[in-house]
């Protein structure tokens, strides 16, 4: 994992080729896209596998949806350089921390009052579909902020190890297909 504002080189190979098919007269120097978390395998070459985006529960709507999308673009982008090894997962799991505050109704009345219980985000489904990509809710994940309300993470931590479970599954096959790739080269 690398976090703080890394540069992702997935998208930076999106945008070169946009720029040499749309904008041939542009020579300006191409930078990789900012994310908060990239998810990358290393072993002998620096692999791409999913961009995470973490927002302040302060952030306005309209930069949150920014950010969001550019977040899908970015895994967008990583799935297309996955296929580049020769391993083309048809599906990757993400993560968007909204920073909002999450309200429950606490006792499941309709009449009781609605409370606060923490920052939350999700984990979302890329998928990528006869050249398009389709983003669906896997889980939703929940950070309380009070001590009375920590049963509310464990659906996150289970969420959590299933993010992790389908990463450490994709490993095997991405280095056998970098170890092919580098005999043929």
């Amino acid at each position: 994992m690398i976090d703080g504002e890394t540069g992702c080189s997935s998208s930076k190979i999106a945008i070169e080729t946009n720029k040499q098919l749309f904008h041939v007269e542009d020579s300006s120097a191409t930078y990789a896209r900012k994310i908060d978390l990239i998810l990358r395998y290393n072993d002998r070459k620096n692999v791409d596998l999913c961009s995470n985006e973490w927002k302040r529960s302060k952030v306005t709507p309209e930069l949150k949806l920014k950010q969001q999308s550019k977040n899908l673009c970015i895994n967008a982008s990583i799935m297309n350089s996955l296929h580049a090894f020769g391993t083309s997962p048809s599906s990757l799991l993400a993560i968007d921390m909204i920073g909002d505050d999450i309200v429950i109704n606490r006792s499941g009345k309709l009449l009781t009052k609605s409370y606060s219980i923490g920052l939350h985000g999700y984990i979302y489904l890329l998928t990528k579909v006869d050249d398009y990509f389709v983003a669906a809710p896997h889980s939703i994940l929940v950070i309380p902020r009070r001590f009375s309300d920590i049963a509310c993470i464990e659906n996150t931590l289970l969420a959590l190890f299933r993010f992790k479970h389908f990463y450490t599954s994709l490993i095997p096959a991405l280095r056998k297909r970098i170890a092919a790739n580098e005999r043929l080269q």
